[in-house]
């Protein structure tokens, strides 16, 4: 799979997850745009190391060749993406790690982890995010932007970075919300596509070692 198309797997959850934009998520649905996505979708089931075909539900089948339309995206982040409300499932990593307290909280060790790198790569984090820089739509951003620079430490960020989605989709999933479908395919494509990056770096490093032997 080329970096290419792993990059657009991340900029497709940057956009879904992050404050919705009109322009930017209209560009990224239509016709065209979406096609090569669905593509690199097929890529990844396609591949030897990958589950992806196995745990996508008819629903999230549908959905990914469906995708929502802006205004169901805003307001199902107004409805779930915002702390503190009853069907809140906030897509923040430190949420879904512990911390130094045993407690999954806020400002975390993966938000100072990645404000740290964000800083140290020069980079900006959206002013509504500043706060959660371990935000999955920063998270997926840099990954994308990894991927068009340089694949092997895109590849190294994604397979230590991506674990905590799998608890995330949990909470995703307890949603009593139709439109849940959606946002649970595009992790599940994320997870699909962290597993057979991992797979690689595992067949490479048993390679070393062989050689060494």
């Amino acid at each position: 799979m080329d970096a290419e198309k792993k990059a657009l797997v991340f900029d497709v959850v940057c956009a879904g997850f992050a404050p919705a934009e009109l322009d930017g998520w209209n560009a990224l649905t239509g016709f065209s745009a979406w096609s090569e996505y669905l593509d690199a979708c097929e890529t990844i089931a396609n591949d030897e190391c990958s589950v992806l075909t196995d745990v996508l539900a008819s629903g999230e089948l549908m959905a990914l060749r469906h995708p929502l339309g802006f205004e169901e995206v805003r307001a199902f982040a107004a409805r779930h993406f915002t702390g503190g409300l009853p069907q809140s499932a906030v897509p923040v990593e430190s949420l879904y790690r512990a911390g130094a307290s045993g407690v999954p909280a806020y400002d975390g060790i993966s938000a100072r982890y990645m404000g740290d790198l964000i800083s140290s790569m020069e980079l900006d984090v959206p002013e509504r995010l500043v706060s959660t820089p371990d935000h999955v739509a920063v998270e997926a951003g840099l990954a994308a932007s990894l991927y068009r620079s340089d694949e092997s430490l895109a590849d190294s960020f994604v397979s230590e970075r991506f674990t905590w989605l799998a608890d995330y989709r949990l909470a995703l999933v307890a949603l009593h919300d139709d439109d849940r479908m959606f946002f649970c395919a595009l992790i599940d494509v994320v997870l699909a596509l962290v597993e057979c990056v991992r797979s690689r770096k595992h067949e490479a490093i048993s390679e070393i070692n062989l050689e060494r032997k």
